[in-house]
C-alpha cells in the first residue's frame, strides 16, 4: 500500500438503512443509526485511489426473530417465522477504492473471526461500481462468486443509475452447504452512483425451492441453513422444512421467502448495540430465571446449550447489570459449595466461565482458589490456564504469578507458559519489564540444562512481543536438537520479519524431520497471525525440495496445506512440484501384498501391506503377522474353528511401533458355511524393505493339544523397477475434431527371496531357500476424439507375465525309524494368465470448463493361459542315515509319494513344505484418468494459540 498526497478529513455522516421483511403482507422494519469515517486520497500501486476507514464497533450480535400472528391451527391461520443474523463487528477497518469504483483491498485486524471479516468485506463491496459499460460481469463477494447482469437506465444530471440482476444459474461458487441446483433465486438491485461513489441502493430478493424438487425434498432439512443475499447488505433468508403433512397452501409458503434492503449515503449504518444485546440477554435468561435453573445448568455441564448460555449471560451481566437473579453470584456460590468435593470436573468448567467473564470478582475468585491449601496440583494447573485467558489481567495477578515462578524456579512449565500468555494481554507499559523478568530465567546458551530452557523459550513465544526475539534467536544454534526445535517454534509469531525468515533458512542445514516440521508449522502459524506476511521465495523453495528428498509424505502434506493457504502463483507452483514428484514415486513403488499360511492350508489369512493409519501420519507402512492361534474341530466335511492373531505394522521414516490384533471365526460344512473377521485394533511404523514373519500355531481337536509348528522364516522383497520402452502420442484434426492416438510398452521387473526353517511332526526338520524373479510387459494403446464439449475414445490393454522360481531344500525327518535326509533342488517356470482388455469411454465438460468424471462402458476382457508351465526337478534324493542305500526318489522318497500317517512304513510327507511359487502381483495401469493425486483434506487454518502441554 503506497499512499501519497494524503489529506485526512473526518465528518459525521447523515445516512440511514432500513431492513424490511414482509410477513403476511405486514412490513417489519428497523431503522439504523450511523457512524464516523475517515477518508484519505492517494495512489494504490499505479492507480489513483481513495482509502476509507470506518468504525463499526457498535454493531450488535443478537439474532432477531420476527413472528407473525400467533394463532391456533383451528383458526386456519398460519404461523410464520423469519430469522436473520447480524454478526458482531468490532474495531476500525479500512479499504481502498480506485477512481473507477473498484474495491481493491480490505484491511482488518488479524485477530478477528472470519465471519466478521466477511461482513466487513461485504460493507466494502457496497462501494464497488461497474463503470466499464459492460452488461455482464463476474464478481466475487464474501458470499459467493457469481455473474451480475448490469443495465443502465437513463441517468439524471450527475447521478449514474444501474440495475443489477442475479439468478440461480448465475451462481458459480457458493460456499454454504445448500444445493443450489434446487434453489430458485432472483435478486434485483437498483444502484445510483455520483462521482464514482455509491449514494443509494435498493434491492429485493426472492428465494424458493424448485417445484420439480419439492417431492424429493419433502421431510428434508437440506434448506435449514440461511441463504445470504448477494447485494451490498449481508441479509440471511431462511427456507423452512418441507413436510407432506401440511396443506399445499402452507407448503407453498414454507418453501419461499422474500426480503428487501435499502442503503443510502454510501456507508453501512450501525445498529443500537445496547438495545440488541439487552434483547439477547433477555432471550438467554428465559431458561435461567431462577437460581435453581442456573444450578441445574451448572450441574449438567455436558448438556452444552445451557452451559454455553451461562457464559454469555455472565459477560452481558458484567456489561449491563443483572436482570433479576445474578448468574455470576449463583456461579460463585456454587463454586464455594463444591470446593471440597473430590471430583473437580464441575469446578474446572466454572473456572472457564469465570475466565470469560473477566471481572474483578471473577479474577479474585480464581486467585483465591489458586492460593488455597487444599487444592491439588492438577486443579491448580487448570486454574492457571484459566487465569492466562483473562483479557485484562490486573497487577495483582501478574505479581502473584511472578512470586510463584520465583519460588518454584523455572521448572513449573504451566506457570511459565501462562505467564507468557498474560504478557500478550498486559498493558504496554509493563510488557518490557515482564519480558525482562522471563529472559532472566534463561540459563547461558552453553548450559547443559535443556529442560528449563525449553519451558522459558515456549513462554517467550507466547508473549508475541518483539522484545523476546533477540533472546530466542541465540538458542537456534544450541547443541541440543530439542532446544533448537523449540526455538524455531517460539518464533512462530515473528515469522513476518525478514530476519526471522533468514534465520529459518539458515536452520535448514539441519534437515532432520523434526526441524523441517517445526519450520513449516512456524510459518503456517505466523501466516495465520499475519495474513499480509511476505514470504522469502528461497525459503519455501528449499522447504519443498527438502521434503521431496526426505520422501516424507506427512511433511509434504503439511507444506502443501500451508502453500495452498498462501495461494500465490509461486506457492501453487511448488504444490504442483510436490504432487508431480509424489506421482512419480508412486509409479515406481512395488505392490506390497502377501498371504501368510493358515494352519489349514485351505483357509488363507490375508495380511495386506501398504495400509495407512491416521496415527502414523501418512508414512508408507507395511504389516507382518507375528502370531496366530486356531481353536476348533475338523471332522470330514465339517470345519469349525476360531482364529486369532497378532501382527506388526511397519514402514515409513520413523518408528512408532504398535501391535495389531486380528481375528477370524469360521464355521464351514459341506453345504453351509459362515465366516467373519474381527476388528483390526492397533498398528505400527518401521522403515524396512524386507518383512520378517515369525509364526506359532497351536492346533486343537476337541481342545486336546496335537502338535506344534514353530516355523521361522525371512522374506525379502527385491526392489522393483518400471521401464517404459516406448511411448508415442499423435494428434491430428479431422475437420474440427481433434483425434489423438497413443501407444506405450512398459516392462515391470521384481522378485522375492525366501529363507525358512520349520520343525514338523515327530521332530522332523526342514530348511528352505527360494528365489522368485518375475517380468511383466504391458502394452497400452488408445484412441480418442474430442470436440469442445465432449470427448469419446477407446482403449486396448494387454499384459503378459513370465515367472521363474528357483528353490532348494534340505530336510531331515524321522517319523519312526530310521532317519531320512532329503535334498531337493528344483525350479518352477511358466506364464501367468495373460489378459487383453478392450473398453470405451466418454467425458463431458462441466460448467467450469474442465473435464468432468469419465464414464466407462464395461470393457471386454479375455484371459487365457499360455502353455509351457511346469516343474524342473534338478536334484531329488532321499538317503537312509542308518547306512542303507539311497533309494530312487520316484518310488521310495518320502516327498514323492505322500502316505497316510497310519501306515507302518517309515515315511514322512514333505510335499506340503515345498515352497509354492509366489504369485506375481497383477500390474494394473489406469487409462485416461490423467488425474493427479488428490490433495489432503485438512481442517481450515485455525488461529495460532499459546503453547500449553496437555493437563
Amino acid at each position: 500500500m503506497n499512499i501519497t498526497a494524503i489529506t485526512e478529513s473526518a465528518s459525521m455522516c447523515t445516512r440511514s438503512r432500513m431492513i424490511q421483511f414482509k410477513e403476511n403482507d405486514q412490513p417489519l422494519t428497523m431503522s439504523t443509526t450511523c457512524t464516523d469515517h475517515v477518508r484519505s486520497t492517494g495512489t494504490y500501486g499505479s492507480l489513483s485511489a481513495t482509502r476509507y476507514c470506518m468504525s463499526v464497533s457498535d454493531v450488535g450480535g443478537s439474532i432477531l426473530t420476527f413472528r407473525g400472528n400467533q394463532t391456533t391451527e383451528a383458526d386456519n391461520r398460519e404461523t410464520l417465522m423469519r430469522e436473520y443474523a447480524l454478526e458482531r463487528l468490532s474495531g476500525w477497518f479500512c479499504f481502498v477504492q480506485t477512481t473507477f469504483g473498484q474495491v481493491v483491498s480490505v484491511f482488518h485486524s488479524t485477530t478477528e473471526e472470519v465471519e466478521v471479516v466477511n461482513i466487513k468485506k461485504g460493507i466494502a463491496s457496497a462501494f464497488q461500481a461497474n463503470l466499464r459499460g459492460t452488461t455482464e460481469e463476474t464478481e466475487i463477494d464474501p458470499q459467493s462468486k457469481h455473474i451480475s447482469h448490469y443495465s443502465y437506465p437513463d441517468s439524471v444530471d450527475e447521478v449514474r443509475k444501474m440495475r443489477r440482476t442475479i439468478d440461480s444459474e448465475d451462481i458459480i461458487e457458493f460456499p454454504m452447504h445448500i444445493p443450489t441446483r434446487d434453489v430458485k433465486l432472483h435478486e434485483e438491485e437498483d444502484i445510483e452512483y455520483k462521482d464514482g461513489r455509491l449514494i443509494k441502493s435498493n434491492g429485493t430478493l426472492h428465494l424458493s425451492i424448485d417445484s420439480s424438487s419439492t417431492s424429493r425434498l419433502e421431510g428434508s432439512d437440506e434448506f435449514s441453513n440461511a441463504f445470504t443475499a448477494h447485494g451490498s447488505f449481508s441479509m440471511e433468508l431462511k427456507l423452512c422444512r418441507i413436510s407432506a403433512r401440511f396443506s399445499r397452501k402452507r407448503r407453498a409458503i414454507q418453501k419461499s421467502v422474500d426480503g428487501s434492503y435499502s442503503v443510502e449515503e454510501n456507508l453501512m449504518a450501525t445498529f443500537d448495540e445496547r438495545k440488541m444485546e439487552l434483547e439477547k440477554l433477555e432471550t438467554l435468561r428465559r431458561d435461567l430465571k431462577t437460581p435453581q435453573q442456573v444450578l441445574t445448568a451448572l450441574q449438567n455441564i455436558n448438556s452444552g446449550k445451557n452451559f454455553k448460555a451461562l457464559g454469555q449471560v455472565m459477560v452481558l451481566e458484567r456489561k449491563y447489570g443483572a436482570m433479576g437473579v445474578s448468574v455470576t453470584d449463583t456461579v460463585l456460590y456454587y463454586l464455594r459449595k463444591i470446593q471440597s468435593e473430590e471430583d473437580m470436573t464441575q469446578r474446572v468448567a466454572i473456572y472457564s466461565l469465570l475466565s470469560s467473564e473477566g471481572s474483578t470478582r471473577a479474577e479474585n475468585a480464581l486467585m483465591e482458589r489458586l492460593l488455597g491449601e487444599a487444592v491439588s496440583e492438577l486443579e491448580k494447573q487448570s486454574i492457571i490456564l484459566a487465569i492466562s485467558l483473562l483479557s485484562t489481567p490486573s497487577p495483582h495477578v501478574i505479581q502473584t504469578l511472578e512470586e510463584m515462578i520465583s519460588q518454584s524456579g523455572n521448572e513449573s512449565s504451566t506457570l511459565l507458559l501462562a505467564y507468557g500468555a498474560i504478557v500478550a494481554n498486559a498493558p504496554s507499559t509493563q510488557k518490557e519489564r515482564m519480558v525482562s523478568f522471563m529472559t532472566a530465567l534463561l540459563p547461558p546458551v552453553t548450559s547443559e540444562s535443556t529442560h528449563s530452557v525449553i519451558h522459558v523459550l515456549h513462554a517467550l513465544g507466547n508473549t508475541k512481543s518483539s522484545l523476546a526475539v533477540e533472546h530466542i534467536v541465540q538458542y537456534l544454534w544450541h547443541e541440543d536438537e530439542d532446544v533448537r526445535v523449540t526455538a524455531v517454534t517460539a518464533l512462530r509469531f515473528f515469522t513476518a520479519r525478514p530476519d526471522t525468515q533468514q534465520h529459518l533458512l539458515d536452520m535448514l542445514h539441519d534437515s532432520s524431520d523434526s526441524m523441517v516440521e517445526a519450520i513449516i508449522h512456524a510459518l503456517r502459524d505466523g501466516y495465520e497471525y499475519n495474513r499480509e506476511m511476505p514470504l522469502d521465495q528461497e525459503l519455501i523453495e528449499s522447504l519443498a525440495n527438502i521434503t521431496i528428498n526426505l520422501g516424507n509424505y506427512y511433511l509434504q502434506d503439511e507444506l502443501m496445506y500451508f502453500l495452498r493457504a498462501v495461494g500465490t502463483h509461486s506457492s501453487l507452483a511448488l504444490v504442483d512440484l510436490i504432487v508431480s514428484s509424489r506421482a512419480e514415486e508412486a509409479r515406481l513403488k512395488r505392490d506390497t501384498s502377501t498371504i501368510w499360511d493358515d494352519p489349514s492350508s485351505e483357509y488363507d489369512f490375508i495380511c495386506p501391506l501398504s495400509e495407512r493409519q491416521a496415527d502414523v501420519r501418512n508414512f508408507p507402512s507395511h504389516q507382518s503377522c507375528l502370531w496366530s492361534e486356531t481353536v476348533g474341530k475338523d471332522e470330514g466335511d465339517l470345519k469349525v474353528y476360531l482364529k486369532s492373531g497378532v501382527g506388526l505394522f511397519a514402514g515409513g521414516n520413523k518408528c512408532n511401533c504398535d501391535l495389531k490384533a486380528l481375528g477370524k471365526a469360521v464355521v464351514r460344512g459341506h453345504l453351509l458355511g459362515w465366516e467373519a473377521d474381527a476388528v483390526k485394533i492397533l498398528g505400527c511404523v518401521l522403515k524396512h524393505n524386507g518383512i520378517i514373519k515369525v509364526k506359532a500355531y497351536i492346533k486343537f481337536v476337541g481342545l486336546v493339544l496335537l502338535d506344534v509348528d514353530l516355523p521361522l522364516s525371512y522374506t525379502y522383497q527385491l526392489p522393483q523397477y518400471d521401464l517404459t520402452l516406448f511411448s508415442v502420442s499423435y494428434t491430428f484434426i479431422v475437420y474440427i475434431v481433434p483425434v489423438t492416438l497413443s501407444a506405450s510398452l512398459q516392462v515391470h521387473v521384481g522378485g522375492q527371496v525366501f529363507a525358512g526353517l520349520e520343525v514338523g511332526e515327530s521332530g522332523s526338520i526342514k530348511g528352505t531357500v527360494s528365489f522368485t524373479p518375475f517380468v511383466t510387459a504391458t502394452v497400452d494403446a488408445s484412441a480418442s476424439a474430442s470436440i469442445f464439449v465432449a470427448q469419446v475414445g477407446i482403449f486396448l490393454t494387454g499384459t503378459i507375465t513370465y515367472n521363474i522360481s528357483a528353490w532348494a531344500s534340505v530336510a531331515v525327518c524321522r517319523p519312526q525309524n530310521p532317519w531320512f535326509v532329503e535334498i531337493y533342488l528344483g525350479a518352477d517356470h511358466g506364464w501367468s494368465p495373460t489378459s487383453i482388455t478392450l473398453g470405451a469411454f466418454y467425458q463431458l465438460r462441466t460448467w467450469t470448463f474442465s473435464w468432468g468424471s469419465r464414464r466407462t462402458w464395461s470393457p471386454l476382457t479375455y484371459t487365457w493361459t499360455l502353455p509351457g508351465s511346469g516343474r524342473l526337478p534338478l536334484i531329488e534324493e532321499c538317503t537312509d542315515t542308518d547306512g542303507g542305500e539311497p533309494t530312487p526318489p520316484a518310488t521310495t522318497c518320502p516327498s514323492a509319494t505322500p502316505v497316510s500317517t497310519s501306515s507302518t512304513t517309515p515315511t514322512a510327507s514333505w510335499a506340503k513344505y515345498r515352497p509354492t511359487p509366489t504369485p506375481t502381483p497383477e500390474i494394473v495401469i489406469p487409462h485416461g484418468s490423467g488425474a493427479e493425486p488428490a490433495p489432503p483434506t485438512k481442517p481450515p487454518l485455525t488461529k495460532p494459540k499459546p503453547f500449553f502441554p496437555p493437563v
